[in-house]
């Protein structure tokens, strides 16, 4: 477990939880990091499928996302490895980020934390019924990569946000952009009781550039490779 800088984190929570949708941790596999950024479970822990949580997974937490991930354990010994995300042509992403090393980044108090909390906000207010989003690793690397890619490539021609299938424009920051059209429309992620995850970055400047993603839990789904998660 590291930083961005690939600094070791200690006192960081781990917890696997069943591939089953809606499961909570198990209270006999929850650990927490290393002096030196590593993490282990004692002998006993049942090989099956699981997601790996590592954080505080608290909607609460807008200072680090929390880290979740497609893991299968197998009996003996076994050393995990963090995923790659998907290549973005033309970008090279941090060193860390392709490391193999289970980390977690700072959340942006001006350009991330706004649309958090400005979706979690609209979330209340247009349906109360759905469950809060936790900020997650994956999604914030992904639409910070997505960021400096057009930027980049000087693709900075509009303000616009993305929610899983919709786009809107304006506002001085993410918090701004949400409102009843986008959440009473076509957004699947917004409506959807299934979405737990966020990742979300809004550039400002001459020429911002917003983006966010909502991700469907996919131990919701009923192949557990939809959607395909890391």
């Amino acid at each position: 477990m590291s930083d961005p800088t690939n600094t070791p984190m200690a006192g960081i929570k781990v917890a696997l939880e069943p591939w089953t949708a809606g499961a909570g941790p198990i209270a006999a596999y929850n650990t927490t990091t290393a002096s030196d950024g590593s993490f282990s479970w004692p002998a006993g822990v049942t090989p099956g499928h699981y997601l790996l949580v590592v954080g505080s997974d608290s909607t609460s937490d807008l200072t680090h996302p929390t880290i979740h991930d497609n893991v299968t354990l197998t009996a003996g010994a076994q050393t995990l490895t963090a995923p790659t995300l998907p290549a973005i042509t033309g970008f090279t992403p941090p060193a860390v980020e392709t490391s193999g090393h289970y980390r977690l980044v700072t959340l942006d108090a001006t350009n991330e934390v706004p649309c958090i909390q400005g979706f979690n906000t609209q979330r209340v207010n247009y349906t109360p019924s759905l469950p809060q989003l936790v900020a997650d690793e994956w999604l914030v690397e992904s639409t910070r990569n997505v960021v400096a890619a057009a930027v980049a490539a000087n693709h900075l021609t509009t303000v616009a946000i993305t929610t899983g299938n919709v786009a809107t424009n304006g506002g001085s920051n993410c918090s701004a952009l949400y409102g009843g059209t986008t959440f009473n429309g076509s957004n699947t992620y917004a409506v959807s009781a299934n979405t737990l995850w966020v990742g979300a970055n809004y550039q400002a400047g001459a020429q911002p550039w917003g983006f966010a993603e909502f991700p469907i839990d996919p131990r919701f789904q009923a192949d557990p490779n939809y959607p395909n998660w890391p």
